[in-house]
């Protein structure tokens, strides 16, 4: 998404989820899924989990963030 489009707390998200991806997510394993060798694996649902990046439009009294679509797009696209 262009930086042009994000308001601050976008801007804030996708830094935090870059940062995740960077620090949480070993390259062997980005490199399984990007060639559909592994769809989901449990150590990528249970750091996303912690990261609580999973229901990131979910209401916060559910566990969600309560973030809007833009935010979800921001998480997929990093």
């Amino acid at each position: 998404m262009y930086d042009y489009l994000l308001n601050e707390e976008n801007k804030k998200f996708r830094e935090e989820v870059r940062e995740f991806v960077k620090n949480a997510v070993p390259p062997s394993l980005l490199k399984q899924m990007d060639k559909d060798e592994i769809q989901y694996p449990s150590e990528w649902m249970e750091a996303l989990a912690k990261q609580n990046l999973i229901g990131i439009r979910f209401p916060k009294k559910y566990g969600g963030r309560g973030l809007n679509w833009e935010s979800e797009i921001i998480a997929q696209e990093e």
